[in-house]
């Protein structure tokens, strides 16, 4: 009742796009699932395994399959490739064509395609459509920036890259124009937004990348002022395109040493965020749960979650009290309007105002000290009433005034407070 969709993270056994993990389950898991879900599915674009058969065809000098791993020469330059790994570019492997060097961009065990090969588009683009015929709604193109290579480029955000995206957009608005099209461009913010292309022509969603890191450093440093200053500059290119905010480490930000019922509030307080900003939010499974380390089973999640007061009721139980509050208000929605408001470092303030006209007053203090803060009338365009509805709580909130008629508000350590409210018709 609070979860409208599930990413299940890449389920093919890492040998072959158009399988299942038999140890995950088949297809008809995968479609039992979209049937009650918005189903995300991954598609790993760049690469693929070298124990998958495309690949051991390559090694036998099959066609077509002989020409769809990219290959260079170690003698190449290939010093202005920007790596996101350590390890060596290219990786020598012996075919029946003899020895050929293949670019590896993430791992020697996973080898990059050739998509200056027509035959690799068509292949990719018919493992695209197959996920949406098995009833995904959503396509994750896993670290599509570095999808093209140049030799003598830098290798990432390539032009021909970003064709691509558009192609694989203009087929789905052509033919399934029901599915979200998620660009992980898993490299700087500036140039992520780039995936939205004109707003209405590459990916709906594009991740976010900015935020994990300006999060923590916000809870570790008891101060929000530079994650509030780079919102005041976070826009989306248009009404069909938002930005995908997820924040999936959680331990950082919510020390063992703290007891459960501490770290649960600093938990759900960074989430809170997550799920104030303009965007879609992504919510990691262990965050929801507030469990750590390797998955859990069933029987063991079960258990710890009906256990009063352990960690993951405690995240688990408020983590819904907030997405329920957020699916009830369309302040919320990707589209409705929001503008950072000048308050202490210790307070994260965001003003969300649906297209119909109303408000919610989102704050977060990141801090283990209550901070108080204040807005004048204007700030906030109060209307008459002069009177929050705290959303989460679903209780009445009356604010006091100062001297200078300015509105005060105290946030306790790690609070957040969701106020709604009606603005000055």
């Amino acid at each position: 009742g609070v979860i409208s969709g599930v990413h299940v993270l890449p389920f093919s056994p890492g040998i072959d796009y158009r399988e299942i993990d038999p140890e995950l389950g088949d297809w008809a898991d995968i479609e039992a699932i979209a049937d009650d879900f918005m189903l995300m599915a991954d598609l790993a674009l760049n690469d693929c395994a070298v124990q998958g058969p495309w690949f051991q065809r390559f090694l036998r000098d099959e066609p077509p399959y002989n020409a769809y791993f990219l290959t260079a020469s170690p003698d190449d330059d290939l010093s202005e490739v920007v790596r996101p790994r350590a390890h060596p570019l290219l990786t020598p492997y012996e075919t029946a064509a003899g020895v050929r060097h293949v670019w590896t961009t993430f791992s020697a065990d996973r080898v990059d395609l050739d998509y200056s090969n027509p035959d690799v588009l068509i292949e990719m683009l018919d493992v695209f459509l197959g996920y949406i015929a098995r009833g995904a709604r959503a396509i994750r193109l896993d670290a599509v920036a570095y999808l093209w290579k140049e030799i003598g480029t830098p290798c990432i955000h390539h032009p021909k890259t970003h064709a691509v995206v558009k192609l694989m957009r203009a087929v789905v608005d052509e033919i399934a124009p029901w599915v979200v099209i998620v660009a992980d461009t898993n490299d700087a913010h500036q140039e992520s937004p780039g995936y939205f292309g004109s707003g209405d022509d590459e990916a709906h969603l594009v991740y976010n990348v900015a935020l994990p890191p300006l999060l923590l450093d916000a809870f570790l440093g008891a101060d929000a002022a530079a994650l509030c200053d780079w919102a005041k500059d976070l826009h989306a290119p248009g009404p069909t395109a938002a930005f995908f905010n997820l924040l999936s480490s959680h331990d950082a930000i919510a020390p063992t040493a703290l007891p459960d019922s501490q770290r649960a509030r600093i938990l759900l307080a960074a989430q809170a965020i997550v799920l104030a900003l303009p965007g879609v939010p992504g919510i990691d499974y262990h965050s929801l749960t507030g469990s750590e380390g390797p998955q859990p089973g069933v029987n063991e999640l079960s258990a710890a979650l009906n256990e009063p007061g352990s960690l993951p009721s405690l995240v688990f139980d408020g983590y819904k009290a907030l997405l329920r509050a957020r699916a009830g208000n369309d302040a919320f929605s990707p589209a409705a309007d929001r503008r950072v408001l000048a308050a202490p470092a210790a307070i994260l303030a965001l003003l969300r105002t649906a297209t119909a006209g109303g408000c919610v007053l989102c704050l977060v203090n990141v801090t283990g000290d209550e901070a108080e803060v204040s807005f004048t009338d204007g700030e906030l365009g109060l209307g008459d009433d002069k009177v929050f509805r705290e959303l989460v709580t679903d209780t009445f909130l009356y604010p006091s005034r100062d001297d200078g008629n300015r509105i005060s508000l105290v946030v306790d350590a790690y609070e957040v407070l969701w106020l709604a409210y009606s603005p000055d018709s």
